[in-house]
């Protein structure tokens, strides 16, 4: 038996030949492998004869290629050669480039150890070297600006002096040991030449003719000269701050005390010359023509009995004096008048009005606190010491406070002190509003202190005017129930004044609210009083009603105020307390108004009370406006207002009775009985009312 044949790998090559396009397309179609396969060896060889017969006739092409391959063999093999030579030289260039960074950082170091070195070497010798040019510059040279650079110079040297460097040694310490006695020389000399000049500076704003802000605004450009004072020289600062305070304090004093002067001395003439200065040239002030204002005095007290006679205790002004003293009129014009030249809004020339103590006080707190602030500003630019102004302007203070003190020692115009105070509200205001500097709060303490002696002073003359009305004797005060008595005016012109000063947009000052309440209750008190001389009724009524209205008249101005609501009340009051005296006068309506408080159901009566009122309403109306409107409630004078507002009242106050009758009567009557048709309708007696108000 044959033996058998190894099929091993078989297998795998029949699935590699599956994997074969055309063998796997052969057998999807079934054709003959061994013819396939024969068909295949024909192929190849014909495609290898194809081979032969194309490389036979190529052959010179492949020679040629072939001695170009070899050609360029030669060539990249000598280039070769080449590159490995440039390499080897590479190498070389690379070492050296190495060796040259290593010199180039080493003399980086070099170079700037010697700059820095150099920068220290010149530091110290323009610290310590001082040239001519700044030695002739600081003993000889002119104090200008330039003066100023140099002295910026020698500071610089002089701090390097004292403060110099750690750990010097050797000859830049013996060279600077050397320098530090020219050094000191010069310092004293410097500040020799300084303050010298500082002084002659200051000598010069005594001079009369001197604009000080100009030369203070010069003095400004050498602020540096206080500088350098204070840091080598504390006593020659110390020496210039006060020759500059002590000038200044004589002088501000000294112009305000003949500012004062010459309108104390010369206000009686009638003509005031100001002093030539500075300030009043800035103001624009010389001479004008002035006018006084008569001002209350101590006898000018709101209960002062007028007599022609005189007596011990008489004053024998005229009744219009005493009102003309208590009214306000445009004396708070002052108030408004806080910039420009206030005096001049006074002279005669410009139809202006008489001068009070408020207008010079409000020139002179003008022109202090514009000074102040100007000079705040400076001592704090050029000595940098906010507490030398106090210094300065001691003694000016002083001089108002004292010319304040004799005003308020001598003073019983009530109206002045009040203005006074407001004056320095405005003023005080207004330098608040320099917010851009802070020259805003130097002033406070003086403005503290004005107020703290003007506010006792009015307290002492108010309780005058109110011990004036508590002594009244109201047999004294001549009454006429028609007319408005003395003693009305000047309280209506008293209190219009103080409620005026009291009224925004001033500060509203809770004690002189309080001394209004107290002088409006005593007020009320004596008038009261006063209406008893009167025959009890209406004439009494008629009294009060004529003074009451007179004062809320004066006080409609503010109608906001506490004395306004209060007086308008009582007035208010009084007049329907008249309203009911003169509505008993007319019969039918005095009826009606007994029918509605008694409040009895008796339809026989109301049937006579209504045709009684409806027949006769017109004229009983008629008959009370020609009562109210007979002249009795005009004050004495032309004046219709207050007929107008005691008929309204009057009239309002009958429509009110009327009201509740109609409503009682349609309430007791049953609605089928005739006689409601006769009541007059409310609309009626409304338009027929309306008609006869004028206002």
């Amino acid at each position: 038996m044959a033996s058998e044949i190894d099929l091993t790998g078989v297998e795998d090559d029949l699935n590699k030949l599956q994997e074969d396009e055309h063998v796997r397309k052969a057998l999807d179609e079934g054709v003959d492998l061994r013819a396939y396969s024969n068909a295949i060896e024909a192929q190849l060889r014909e495609a290898e004869d194809d081979a032969i017969q194309q490389f036979i006739q190529n052959s010179d092409c492949v020679a040629d290629l072939f001695f170009e391959i070899q050609t360029c063999d030669a060539i990249l093999g000598s280039m070769e050669t080449m590159l490995k030579g440039f390499q080897e030289s590479l190498g070389g260039i690379s070492a050296d480039i190495k060796t040259l960074q290593t010199k180039s950082l080493s003399m980086n170091v070099k170079l700037k150890n010697r700059r820095e070195a150099e920068k220290k070497l010149s530091q110290y010798i323009q610290a310590v070297v001082v040239s001519p040019t700044l030695v002739k510059a600081i003993v000889e040279g002119p104090i200008d600006e330039r003066y100023v650079n140099h002295l910026v110079q020698l500071n610089a040297k002089i701090e390097y002096v004292r403060n110099p460097p750690p750990k010097m040694q050797g000859t830049a310490a013996q060279s600077l040991a050397a320098t530090s006695q020219q050094i000191e020389t010069l310092r004293k000399q410097a500040i020799s030449r300084v303050r010298q000049f500082l002084i002659d500076k200051i000598k010069s704003l005594q001079d009369s003719k001197t604009n000080i802000q100009n030369k203070q605004s010069m003095l400004l450009r050498y602020k540096y000269f206080n500088e350098f004072l204070s840091e080598h020289d504390q006593a020659v600062a110390e020496e210039i701050r006060t020759f500059y305070t002590a000038t200044m304090s004589a002088l501000l004093s000294n112009f305000f005390q003949g500012y004062i002067s010459d309108i104390n001395n010369k206000l009686r003439a009638k003509k005031v010359h100001l002093q030539s200065s500075v300030w009043c040239a800035g103001l624009g002030l010389n001479s004008f023509q002035l006018e006084p204002l008569t001002v209350a005095d101590k006898t000018d007290l709101l209960c002062t009995e007028i007599s022609r006679s005189g007596g011990l205790f008489a004053s024998k002004k005229t009744e219009q004096h005493v009102v003309n003293v208590h009214t306000l009129g445009d004396r708070n014009l002052v108030l408004s008048e806080t910039s420009g030249s206030p005096l001049l809004r006074h002279g005669k020339q410009g139809g202006g009005r008489p001068i009070g103590y408020e207008d010079i006080w409000n020139c002179l707190l003008h022109l202090l606190v514009n000074t102040a602030a100007s000079e705040f500003v400076y001592l704090h630019e050029f000595f940098n010491n906010r507490n030398l102004f106090t210094v300065a302007f001691e003694k000016t203070i002083g001089l108002f406070t004292s010319n304040l003190e004799q005003y308020l020692a001598t003073s019983y115009d009530i109206i002045g002190i009040i203005l006074a105070v407001r004056v320095c509200e405005v003023q005080r205001n207004t330098l608040n509003k320099k917010r851009n500097n802070a020259s805003v709060h130097c002033l406070d303490s003086m403005f503290d202190r004005f107020a703290r002696l003007i506010w006792p002073r009015f307290k002492t003359v108010f309780d005058m005017h109110l011990a004036s009305i508590a002594s009244l004797k109201p047999t004294s005060v001549e009454v006429s129930a028609n007319a408005v008595c003395n003693l009305t005016r000047r309280f209506a012109a008293l209190c219009h004044s103080l409620v005026a000063l009291n009224a925004p947009p001033l500060t509203q000052e809770e004690f002189l609210r309080t001394s209004l309440s107290r002088l409006r209750n005593d007020f009320i008190s004596a008038l009261n009083q006063i209406s008893t001389s009167l025959p009890a009724g209406s004439s009494r009524l008629v009294f009060l009603i004529n003074q009451l209205e007179y004062i809320t008249l004066a006080l409609q101005p503010y109608p906001g105020s506490d004395e306004f609501a209060a007086f308008d009340q009582l007035s208010v009051q009084h007049v329907a307390a008249y309203a009911d005296t003169a509505l008993s006068l007319v019969d039918d309506f005095r009826k009606m108004m007994t029918y509605v408080k008694s409040e009895a159901a008796d339809a026989t009566a109301a049937s006579a009370v209504v045709r009684g009122f409806a027949s006769r309403w017109r004229q009983g109306i008629e008959s009370v406006s020609a009562d109210i409107c007979n002249g009795q409630f005009s004050g004495g004078g032309a004046d219709k207002r207050w007929e107008d507002i005691v008929l309204k009242g009057v009239l309002t106050q009958l429509l009110t009775h009327y009201q509740k009758f109609d409503e009682v009567i349609r309430s007791q009557i049953k609605s089928s009985n005739p006689i409601l048709e006769e009541l007059v309708p409310i609309q009626t007696v409304v338009y027929e009312i309306k008609r006869r108000i004028r206002n």
